[in-house]
């Protein structure tokens, strides 16, 4: 997979930049909505793939199972010594 960098980003909005000046301004709504959708596409995609990536590099550590409790510890030290 290709690594991308914040320098892609900026060819994004040089291209998008470049459609808005379109000659008729009802095609060049069009095309700003059209190339916001496909600016939020690419960088949702990037997104994604950089977290495909990372996810692959960490690896999860298996859940911790303890032991069930069945009673509780008594402490020694706080138990009162009743002398009869």
């Amino acid at each position: 997979m290709p690594v991308t960098t914040s320098d892609s980003e900026d060819n994004i909005d040089t291209k998008s930049s470049s459609n808005m000046s379109a000659e008729n301004p009802e095609s060049s709504e069009v095309n700003q909505s059209a190339d916001s959708d496909q600016i939020k596409r690419s960088r949702r995609q990037r997104k994604n793939i950089r977290r495909r990536e990372l996810l692959k590099t960490v690896k999860k550590k298996p859940p911790v199972k303890h032991a069930p409790q069945i009673y509780k510890p008594v402490l020694k030290e706080f138990t009162p010594i009743i002398y009869t």
